[in-house]
Formats: structure tokens, C-alpha cells, sequence
């Protein structure tokens, strides 16, 4: 088992190169909504349904203050491929800013437990699904949701599970988006507790200005489709001076409920970007150029993605994640504590690209905006602390201590520039890393 993490990591290059496809805004509630519509499309056999359980353990509300008490953690676990097997490996994959589900455990993943005969384990996130440390989500109660708690919860579960069930084998730790940073860092951090981790698409750079994204997605839809979305943002930015013609707008495009103008600059702008960030970019385009004019096509496609996500367009807005009730709440669509990680740690927010050619979106989504958003939401004024994520996690993964972590990115992802690869040149000449052609957001665990 001593070299099992590097062979694993050249037998996923294969597999990856035999299965993937490329089909498919943010590493955000947004992603997360549409990688759980992708994956509700799978269905559990028979067989799968059963073997795939879900449990529960007492994970603990702050790893600083024991004293704090614990609360239900989910897990899933399928033992499957290594049934009364104490010393078969394990492969965790970490659920992110979602809900947990069966569905987790299919895919690219589950060939290679098979291949390798491994236990599989999916854990919930801290925050998300039905894992909540707190009753509410006020400012006071979302205190605990941290990258420090994120990460310290896998290494107890991991201790706890491995004690409960006598597992002996080695652990890798598998994520995809945010929960592939988590990934990441954790074997960083915590390089006795996993051989390995594969890394999807995930963003373990961190900053408050991401308008490479906009300038990523402009790059993606060519000249006229980025054309075209210009049109429409400038149509729905002139409305504001004329109220009933943004009250015509938002109803075309399903949005009545959006009270804020800017909000709803920033919804149309976020979908367009999820649309290309999820290799929908035919399907959008040929929206907006087969209209009578690029603004009924943007509404098309978002009146399309809303029916697709089965979700009201003012839940994809602060003004959605105002309430303090996780009852008010989408399992699925953790907008209220993922809007809080974003103004505490994380920021990733996509400015409007300074450069007009290289930009899509409305150039009312600015730093200003964004400092705004915090304040309003969660009543933040200074911005995230990013540079506490980037010198504590980031920086170890570019020491030549850290080893056996996969990064995967797409050629067409806009996150792959906070990613690390080749193209980039921060790397480090012990960790691996492949670009999947044409490829999108997690397009490598996508089912």
C-alpha cells in the first residue's frame, strides 16, 4: 500500500482519459445547485440504493471550545467493493456547499473503488443539508462555519469512523469546486490522515477580485455571443432610469420578486456565467442570436435555467438570504451560509472585468456592490480575510513537503485561473496536474 496513492493517481489519468465527457456561477450556492440538478438525473439501481447507507456521528460545534458540545454530522458509506475487508483503502469525498446525496458516490469515483476495492464515504459539510451545528443562521450562530472547522471536522470524522468500524486501509480524499480546495488543503495539513487527494476544479486561490472570470467567459463565448450579452446587460442598466420598463424586464425574465435593480443585474449576469461555466455555451448563445433581440434570448435561457434548478430567481439573490431560518431554506441551496463564507474568507466575487472588451457582465457589479452585499446581508463591513486562507492553505501547496494531490481542471472552466496547473506556473514539481480539453467545471466527476 506504500506506493498506493501515486498509482492510483496514474490509473485516474487513464480512467479520466477513457470516460470523461465534456459536458456540463461560482465556486457558490449557483454551482452547487446546478451539480445537484446534474447529478438528480442519475438513478440509484436497486442494488446501489442499498448498498449506499446513510449514518450519522457527533461531530463537534467548534474544535476550540469542546465545551460547545456536538452536533449530527452525515455521512454516507458504501462498503460494497471491500466487505469484511478492514485493510481495503477508503475513498472520502467531500460534499461542499450542499446537501449530501447517494448520487455522490456514482460516477468516475465509484469505477475506481471497484478497480481498487475500496470503501466509499460521502460527508456533508458543516452548514449544509441537514448537518447544522446551530439552530439559525445569525451572524452570531454562523460564527463556527470556518476553513479551520471545515477541515477539522474530516480529520474526527476520520479518527472517529476508523475507530468505530476498525478500518486499517489508507484514505483518499476526493472533492470537486470548493470541496476540491478543501481537499487539498486537507492533505496538506493533515498529511498522516490521507495518502492522496483528487482535486477537482477547485479554487485554492482566494481573492476578493475575481473579474478573470468575466474576462474567462468573454474569452469562451467568442466576439458576437459576447456582443450580444452586452447588449442585454446595457438594455436591463438603461431600464433602471425608466421604472416600468425594468418592471417589463424583470417579468420576462421571472424576476418580479427582485426588488433591488443591481441584484437583478447581478442574477442575469450570474447565469450567464454558470451557462458557460457548465459547457451550456451552444445552448445560451443560440438563444441570444436566434432572438429578435439578444435581450428576449438572455430571457429565454434564464427563464430555462430557473425551470431547470426548480428555483425561484429572488433565491439566487442577497435578498434571498436574508432570513436567519434554515427552514426558509432549499437543502440543496446553502445561499445564506455561502454568501457568509464568501465576505468572511473566501470573496471570490466577479467584479465586472475593468477592461470593456474583456468583460460581459454589468459594470454595476464592482467592489463597491460587494462590500455593500456583506454589510446588508450580515451587517460586514471589513473585507473577507483572504489573506489568512492564502498564507495558512494556499502557500503549503506550493511547498515541496506537500505531495500526491491531483489537480484537475477544464480548458474552459473560468476557475482554472485560480486553480493550480502548468499554464498558471504555480506548481509544485510533487503534485500532478491535468487539463481536460474543452473541458468545464468538474467535467472528471460529473455522471
Amino acid at each position: 500500500m506504500e506506493y498506493f496513492g501515486m498509482y492510483l493517481f496514474k490509473f485516474s489519468t487513464l480512467t479520466l482519459a477513457l470516460t470523461l465527457t465534456t459536458t456540463t456561477t461560482f465556486a457558490s450556492p449557483i454551482d452547487a445547485l446546478f451539480q445537484q440538478k446534474l447529478l438528480q438525473k442519475q438513478t440509484l439501481s436497486a442494488q446501489e440504493n442499498l448498498a449506499i447507507v446513510e449514518e450519522k456521528f457527533p461531530q463537534r460545534i467548534d474544535h476550540q471550545s469542546l465545551d460547545l458540545g456536538t452536533f449530527s454530522q452525515r455521512y454516507f458509506v458504501d462498503e460494497s467493493f471491500a466487505k469484511n475487508n478492514d485493510n481495503a483503502p477508503v475513498f472520502l469525498f467531500l460534499c461542499g456547499e450542499a446537501s449530501c446525496d447517494k448520487r455522490l458516490l456514482l460516477g468516475n469515483m465509484r469505477v475506481l473503488a471497484e478497480k481498487f476495492h475500496a470503501k466509499l464515504i460521502a460527508l456533508e459539510h458543516r452548514y449544509y443539508g441537514i448537518s447544522w451545528p446551530t439552530k439559525n443562521f445569525s451572524v452570531k450562530e454562523l460564527q463556527y462555519l470556518n476553513t479551520d472547522n471545515a477541515l477539522k471536522d474530516i480529520a474526527y470524522f476520520k479518527e472517529h469512523i476508523t475507530e468505530k468500524k476498525h478500518w486499517n486501509g489508507k484514505w483518499v480524499i476526493f472533492g470537486g469546486s470548493y470541496s476540491g480546495s478543501l481537499a487539498a488543503y486537507f492533505r496538506a495539513q493533515y498529511p498522516n490522515h490521507v495518502v492522496g487527494a483528487i482535486s477537482s476544479s477547485a479554487p485554492v486561490q482566494v481573492r476578493e477580485n475575481f473579474a478573470d472570470f468575466d474576462a474567462k467567459v468573454t474569452e469562451v463565448v467568442g466576439s458576437e455571443c459576447a456582443n450580444n450579452m452586452r447588449l442585454s446587460i446595457q438594455q436591463i442598466e438603461a431600464a433602471q432610469a425608466d421604472p416600468d420598463r425594468m418592471r417589463q424586464i424583470k417579468k420576462q425574465f421571472s424576476s418580479e420578486a427582485v426588488v433591488d435593480d443591481v441584484d437583478f443585474l447581478g442574477l442575469v449576469s450570474d447565469l450567464g456565467g454558470g451557462a458557460i461555466q457548465y459547457g451550456m455555451t451552444d445552448l445560451f448563445c443560440g438563444m441570444l442570436a436566434k432572438s429578435r433581440n439578444p435581450l428576449d434570448g438572455y430571457a429565454q435561457f434564464v427563464n430555462y435555467a430557473l425551470m431547470f434548478l426548480n428555483i425561484k430567481a429572488v433565491q439566487l439573490t442577497p435578498q434571498g438570504a436574508l432570513s436567519e431560518n434554515p427552514a426558509d431554506y432549499n437543502a440543496a441551496l446553502g445561499m445564506r451560509q455561502w454568501r457568509y463564507q464568501d465576505c468572511t474568507e473566501y470573496g471570490y466575487w466577479p467584479y465586472a472585468h475593468s477592461n470593456s472588451s474583456q468583460s460581459t457582465r454589468s459594470t454595476y457589479l464592482d467592489e463597491e456592490y460587494y462590500r455593500k452585499l456583506c454589510k446588508r446581508v450580515f451587517g460586514i463591513e471589513q473585507p473577507a480575510n483572504t489573506q489568512y486562507i492564502m498564507d495558512k492553505f494556499y502557500k503549503p501547496l506550493l511547498d515541496e513537503t506537500t505531495s500526491h494531490i491531483y489537480f484537475l481542471n477544464g480548458e474552459y472552466d473560468p476557475w482554472t485561473a485560480l486553480s493550480l496547473t502548468n499554464a498558471t506556473h504555480n506548481t509544485n514539481n510533487n503534485l500532478n496536474y491535468f487539463l481536460i480539453e474543452k473541458g468545464s467545471h468538474c467535467t472528471d466527476i460529473k455522471h
